[in-house]
């Protein structure tokens, strides 16, 4: 099925989803909606488009160099962000760690893209070919893999202010974590570092949060370090109310 808009909207249909029709189909019975195969994107801000425009003017992007190997990569409609790695599997080899635009691991159909654009990878290995067909030098062997994904669980106890409810700073923790999130894995090229201070101030500026304690990441009151390679990912939000 595809989404009547583009955007992002249609990206918050789950799986298991009652899927409704809005018009009888004859025989069917039930219908429910499945895994998302290609995640939907906004259109590109105009920031977002000059800080392509600066990073490729300030590389340079050039002679098939890191910088233009990224640019390359940035330029594939669904991705946010590239970091690219020379010389990793032996001489010759370059591998784009591919974020798409929402700060997510980029998903099978933005890998394809990427691949065939920079160095097609014709014989199925998982490596590109390196035979110049894409943008890539010849003999040059390029791999677009997605970023990882570091699943974060958050937990806190909570003392609501006045009219809230445990929906409310549940929707409003998951809204301010996924957009933190988001913008460490589109600005940050280095390790990104999740730091349980950070988090706790953000819960602290909730409109309902009136105090919290206890506030854990993945069942600990620790930091967590990602490695390069990782985006962080919010995997849920657990609230007690005291």
């Amino acid at each position: 099925m595809e989404a009547e808009e583009s955007g992002i909207s249609g990206n918050y249909v789950y799986n298991g989803t009652k899927a409704t029709p809005v018009n009888n189909i004859q025989g069917l019975v039930s219908a429910v909606f499945g895994n998302i195969m290609e995640l939907g994107t906004n259109e590109e801000t105009d920031e977002s488009l000059r800080t392509r425009i600066r990073e490729k003017i300030g590389g340079p992007a050039e002679n098939g160099n890191k910088q233009h190997y990224k640019t390359w990569c940035e330029s594939v409609e669904g991705v946010g962000r590239a970091k690219i790695v020379p010389l990793w599997n032996g001489p010759n080899t370059v591998k784009g760690i591919i974020i798409n635009s929402l700060g997510l691991p980029a998903d099978d159909s933005v890998i394809k893209r990427v691949q065939e654009y920079v160095d097609p990878d014709d014989d199925g290995d998982g490596e590109g070919d390196g035979l110049g067909e894409g943008v890539a030098n010849l003999g040059a062997h390029f791999t677009a893999v997605p970023a990882e994904s570091c699943d974060i669980n958050i937990s806190f106890n909570v003392i609501l202010t006045s009219g809230a409810n445990l929906e409310n700073v549940k929707s409003q923790t998951e809204e301010a974590v996924i957009e933190h999130f988001k913008k460490f894995a589109l600005e940050y090229d280095e390790n990104i570092i999740v730091r349980v201070s950070f988090i706790g101030a953000m819960i602290s500026n909730l409109p309902s949060v009136l105090d919290y304690s206890d506030l854990k990441l993945n069942d600990k009151n620790l930091n967590i370090e990602l490695t390069r390679e990782q985006v962080p990912v919010l995997s849920g939000v657990s609230v007690n109310v005291l």
